[in-house]
């Protein structure tokens, strides 16, 4: 288990470095929108369409979004800071590996419904349990056996040499014969073992039936979650491309003075923040879906 442990938490840093990398690409692509908001509206007041006060709340904006970027690029280091630390690789190298952007893991796993018997045994802890319970059924065999008599043969075969010449050799004594030991005064102590051998494996059976019981309702949870995961991103995608929507039309719109720049810095706000969402929802997946192999023993069976 703690061999699983490591690599999730591997994979954790991992997901993280890569969420604070997309969000940095978010932030960064939301500045250059409204760095042109600013100048459109830089452009419309000299035309006489637009206040100051529309210019400076462009700024402001702008300003927000320069503000956030340090913050992101701070978490993205310490993520990767962590990730060299779990790997025992120096940091500098691997912050040059992993400068190189890629995407946030993203689950494509078709998952099934209730969990297998034959995978759910990959957890340590069951194994454990079952080796348990297995050890302490073969005591019962063990302790009962020693109720029954036992029989062993037992003997000596003595030969001399007799006579001048080697030829003239015999056997002179011979001793041969089954020996037989009955439990009779020690029956009562031998039965006794066997009612505490039995009495262990039914512990260890108790045992070994809540450790299954815990492990079906851990997986059984991570698996709803998973799934609730997989609801939410499409969710958020769908969100993500109607307001991409509706700030180009709203964008388009105060270029012809057909509306205001509220409404544009309203839609540039939606489209910043359901990016965000959905980045942070993508990641959430991922990790939750690295607590579900865990909670199998590592491996989840695909189709």
């Amino acid at each position: 288990m703690a061999k699983l442990t490591l690599i999730s938490s591997l994979i954790d840093s991992y997901i993280n470095a890569r969420l604070y990398q997309e969000r940095l690409a978010i932030a960064r692509s939301n500045l250059k929108s409204r760095r042109e908001t600013l100048r459109l509206t830089q452009f419309q007041l000299d035309a006489g369409a637009a206040s100051r006060l529309d210019v400076v709340q462009s700024e402001g904006l702008v300003n927000a979004q320069l503000s956030t970027i340090p913050q992101l690029e701070a978490a993205y280091r310490q993520q990767v800071y962590a990730l060299s630390t779990l790997m025992g690789l120096p940091a500098a190298s691997l912050i040059d590996q992993m400068n190189k952007v890629k995407p946030i893991p993203v689950t494509r796993a078709r998952l099934s419904s209730g969990v297998p018997a034959d995978l759910i045994r990959n957890r340590p802890d069951i194994r454990e349990a079952e080796r348990n319970l297995a050890a302490a059924t073969a005591n019962i065999g063990v302790a009962e056996a020693q109720l029954y008599p036992m029989i062993s043969l037992s003997g000596t075969l003595q030969a001399s040499v007799s006579g001048s010449s080697l030829g003239n050799a015999g056997v002179t004594s011979w001793s041969f014969g089954p020996t037989l030991s009955l439990p009779i005064f020690d029956g009562g102590a031998l039965r006794a073992n066997v009612s505490s051998s039995e009495s262990r494996a039914r512990q260890a059976y108790l045992m070994w039936k809540q450790t299954v019981l815990n492990a079906v309702q851990e997986v059984e949870s991570a698996l709803a979650v998973v799934t609730r995961d997989g609801r939410t991103v499409s969710a958020l995608r769908a969100t993500v491309a109607s307001y991409r929507d509706a700030l180009a039309l709203s964008t388009s719109s105060y270029k012809d003075g057909a509306t205001s720049l509220l409404d544009v810095l309203d839609a540039q706000r939606a489209v910043s923040d359901a990016e965000a969402s959905l980045a942070d929802a993508i990641a959430q997946q991922a990790g939750d879906f690295v607590a579900l192999n865990v909670a199998i023993g590592g491996g989840y069976a695909t189709q």
